[in-house]
């Protein structure tokens, strides 16, 4: 358990404000995640993907910032996948 504290800890030390920005990622992913077990037999989406495009646009800027390649290159993948699927449960396309 120590281990798991020193790696937040580290992760905070090497620059505080991705840290937090990567926080609220990460809260956004799991109440959209959350909602959709939740909902599963038939999910309003319009109220998932919001909080999935939020999650995945933060992930976009840290990880431009921290330079990891292939996990930008995923969170592109789900940033434009949800702009789409957005937009489907809107009925915009």
């Amino acid at each position: 358990m120590r281990s798991v504290i020193d790696f937040f800890k580290r992760s905070h030390a090497l620059n505080p404000r991705l840290f937090y920005i990567e926080m609220a990622s990460a809260i956004s992913v799991l109440i959209a995640s959350f909602s959709l077990s939740i909902n599963a037999a038939d999910p309003d989406m319009r109220w998932i993907y919001p909080f999935f495009f939020f999650g995945t646009a933060c992930g976009l800027y840290t990880n431009y910032k921290r330079n990891l390649a292939f996990p930008l290159v995923l969170m592109t993948v789900f940033f434009f996948n949800n702009i789409y699927g957005n937009g489907v449960a809107w009925g915009w396309w």
